[in-house]
């Protein structure tokens, strides 16, 4: 039986679905544990959403995969996304917190230019935060705030403090997800050799001449991650970014081509590249030298 989805184009497309009441038209935040005979459901999203959810959840949904998360695990999801639990029929003891708000709510607002900033709203469901009791209590803190806000006075303050109450939830988002890679050292070290093999099985399988310079996307798909959440665990763990990680491993490769005898355009068509010129560019900012330069010295 296909899954029913639901869509979700509003906050109050949303409140009504899980009984909880629409207290402001672009704004919502709802706390589970007040509803009753509330059910999963799975949803697409034309509104972003960040849900923490306190129960052991099995039956998650993200896309066309389905993921096991466990009490305290926070996810995000932006506009365009499926997610959500599959409905079971009945009302479970669903446990947690749901913060909703429509684009046009920071529209024209410092936020909006900063919302590409936080990747995690781009990451998949089994690349959730999972945060330590202190820290799920910042969030429950701010959002019972933010919630105290929304039924409060409305006069010119409460925009504005409410934007600010949302970006300091996301920077929150932000520090804790770090801290979440800083703790995954091992496993980064172990993807960061991962990394490294899938890039020297590229060229060995010679891909480059049909699908020219490896992109973080494909690295990210073989790595099995979203690109986003893949490029800012590379980041944290080594400084760099995964197109710069990528960009140096090939550029490297080079050195090893002109040494053999390849011309510059030898080298940038066998590594990939479209167009000579780029690979010039690319490598004189590297190592300082045109590779004409490099081959003579």
């Amino acid at each position: 039986m296909a899954r029913k989805l639901h869509h979700i184009r509003s906050v109050a497309d949303y409140n009504a679905i899980v009984g909880a009441p629409t207290e402001h038209p672009l704004l919502s935040v709802v706390h589970f544990d007040e509803l009753t005979g509330m059910q999963d459901t799975v949803n697409r999203f034309d509104v972003y959403g960040i849900f923490l959810r306190d129960d052991h959840q099995s039956n998650l949904v993200y896309g066309t995969s389905h993921y096991e998360y466990s009490e305290g695990t926070l996810i995000c999801v932006a506009p365009g996304q499926v997610g959500g639990a599959e409905e079971r029929g009945q009302g479970g003891d669903i446990r947690g917190w749901a913060l909703l708000f429509a684009h046009d709510f920071v529209r024209g607002t410092y936020l909006e230019q900063q919302m590409q900033q936080f990747h995690f709203f781009s990451y998949s469901s089994n690349e959730a935060l999972l945060m330590a009791p202190e820290e799920r209590q910042t969030i429950v803190d701010c959002l019972r705030r933010m919630r105290s806000e929304i039924r409060g006075k409305r006069d010119e303050a409460q925009q504005p403090i409410l934007i600010s109450l949302l970006d300091l939830i996301l920077q929150y988002c932000r520090r804790f997800y770090i801290r979440q890679f800083k703790a995954m050292q091992p496993q980064s070290t172990d993807l960061l050799t991962r990394f490294e093999h899938l890039l020297a099985k590229y060229y060995d399988e010679n891909r480059q001449a049909e699908h020219g310079l490896p992109t973080v996307k494909y690295c990210a798909s073989e790595l099995c991650l979203s690109p986003n959440y893949f490029g800012d665990l590379i980041r944290e763990t080594t400084g760099k970014s995964a197109s710069q990680t990528i960009r140096d491993f090939v550029l490297d490769r080079a050195k090893s081509c002109l040494v053999h005898g390849l011309s510059t355009t030898e080298t940038a068509y066998t590594l990939g590249f479209n167009y000579p010129q780029h690979f010039t560019r690319a490598f004189k900012q590297r190592f300082g030298l045109l590779p004409s330069e490099y081959q003579k010295k």
